[in-house]
């Protein structure tokens, strides 16, 4: 009698797994004949002797998704397996390292998780009964395994920063990271760079991970919308890297319980281990961004009243941005400006020239309070430099805290359904750092420091400049007589007083 799997469906059509048995092993199997011979192609065979008789034993038969994540390896330098927890990703990372240093002599592959006690407890300790099947020998000291054709694999951790240059001395076919949004973006890059090899293969790196992770970010840059800034990575080339999602769905060895304590999590870390969403991360300062809705596509610049905020940055980053209400009063930041170790005389006239050519008349806007203390080389302040070429700059509120606040309250839905304040496409700055910022650890309504904030800054000085966007002025009827009408009429009365007199 077959079993089948009420929850799970196979990744290409569908269908239910299957519990059957084969070469000595109970396994789920799609129940479609093609997708099972998928399956079968990458079964990782053994021979036993029981009882005098030779017999063929299944060491890992890999479930449609992790036969998905191998296929790609073979394509893609830097393939990324992630998505919702319980994907079984670490045990496909694992058993694809095995597969390739069986097959191939003398290959050398690292396997890496962020500290010790995570690596012993998903990786050495299942290794220790993995390896005798096919005669590797674990030294559990060396945190290594040796194969009988002299292929390696070590694992390894990064519980100090130092523990980078341990991995630095040696050069591996394959790399692999389980977890990698808990690895700083620095870090493993530098460990990335030792995948190089003499043999005749390409070195690949790979990685397995939830979202939701510190460093989740980074990861999320370079492998899923691939918009990874080429000022600070020249070289990143989006056609090297590869990302296959994950589902709960995707792997029948989980049960209903495990799905019941995924949903019993906070919602931001609900929506990252259940539903493998990166759009939203513990920590993450501005929750209410949404790609989907804040992000609009490129077009003619709208109707409306312009404004050009500016953040001012020599050695960091500066930015000006170019931003529309309409007259409904709803923004759209239209364009940006990115500048660094740029002299403000220069910096004002990109701004105009920019200005010209969208077709404004005048340049108006809030801008770094900083600017109005700082000298140039010519002796005046930003603030007058930039007003000397036409770029007419206000002091911002400094007030982070409430600017912050302010520039929620923007992010939010308007009563048609549509979020207050939105970014073309072509913004690519300020669409990859606003949603990469945390907060901070002490102060909870700020953002941490030392993070990409120039274009959020530029935005809160924007907010601040502005009352709430469903804020409306109204002309106030005022009481003839009252303090107010007195006040407004105080020149008038002084005038009549004074032809009396003469």
């Amino acid at each position: 009698m077959r079993k089948y799997h009420g929850l799970a469906r196979c990744c290409w059509c569908g269908q239910r797994f299957i519990r059957a048995k084969y070469w000595g092993s109970r396994v789920w199997i799609c129940e479609t004949i093609e997708c099972q011979k998928r399956q079968f192609e990458k079964a990782l065979l053994t021979t036993v002797t029981e009882k005098g008789q030779a017999k063929t034993k299944c060491l890992y038969l890999p479930l449609p998704k992790q036969v998905e994540f191998e296929d790609n390896i073979a394509k893609f330098k830097r393939v990324l397996f992630g998505g919702a927890a319980g994907g079984s990703k670490s045990h496909a990372l694992r058993w694809y390292l095995y597969r390739q240093c069986l097959t191939i002599p003398g290959f050398k592959a690292l396997l890496l998780r962020r500290n010790l006690t995570e690596l012993e407890e998903t990786h050495i300790n299942e290794a220790e009964y993995e390896v005798k099947a096919f005669d590797g020998q674990l030294n559990k000291s060396k945190h290594s395994v040796r194969f009988p054709n002299e292929s390696y694999l070590k694992f390894g951790h990064l519980d100090d920063p130092k523990d980078v240059t341990k991995h630095l001395s040696t050069e591996y076919e394959i790399i692999a990271f389980d977890e990698l949004v808990t690895f700083p973006e620095r870090e493993a890059l530098l460990i990335m760079s030792r995948a190089r090899t003499t043999k005749d293969y390409e070195p690949r790196v790979i990685a397995g991970t939830n979202p939701g992770g510190p460093e989740a970010f980074w990861v999320k840059t370079r492998w899923i919308a691939k918009d990874v800034d080429p000022r600070d990575h020249p070289n990143y080339n989006p056609d090297d890297y590869v990302y296959i999602p994950s589902r709960l769905e995707d792997n029948p060895y989980l049960d209903k319980a495990y799905e019941d304590s995924l949903l019993d999590l906070p919602e931001e870390l609900r929506r990252a281990y259940r539903d493998g969403d990166w759009e939203i991360f513990p920590g993450q300062f501005f929750q209410e961004w949404r790609r989907a809705d804040h992000v609009v596509p490129a077009g003619a610049p709208p109707d409306g009243r312009w404004y050009v905020a500016v953040d001012w940055g020599y050695m960091a980053p500066g930015v000006a941005l170019f931003i529309c209400v309409s007259p409904e009063g709803h923004a759209l930041v239209f364009h940006e400006y990115v500048f660094k170790q740029t002299i403000a005389s220069e910096v004002a006239k990109e701004i105009a020239r920019r200005a010209k050519a969208l077709g404004l008349d005048r340049v108006v806007g809030p801008g770094d309070y900083q600017m109005s203390g700082t000298q140039t080389d010519s002796g005046e302040t930003i603030f007058e430099t930039f007003s000397k070429h036409g770029v007419n700059l206000s002091i911002c509120d400094k007030n982070r805290v409430v600017g912050w606040q302010r520039l929620r309250h923007w992010l939010r839905n308007a009563p048609d359904g549509i979020p207050w304040l939105q970014v073309s496409e072509e913004c690519t700055y300020m669409a990859r750092t606003l949603p990469s910022l945390i907060m901070h650890d002490k102060v909870h309504e700020d953002i941490a420091d030392g993070l990409e904030d120039h274009a959020a800054d530029a935005l809160r000085y924007f907010a601040m400049a502005r009352p709430a966007p469903d804020v409306s002025w109204v002309e106030a009827t005022i009481p003839v007589g009252s303090p107010a009408w007195l006040l407004q009429h105080e020149d008038t009365r002084d005038d009549r007083k004074a032809g009396q007199v003469s």
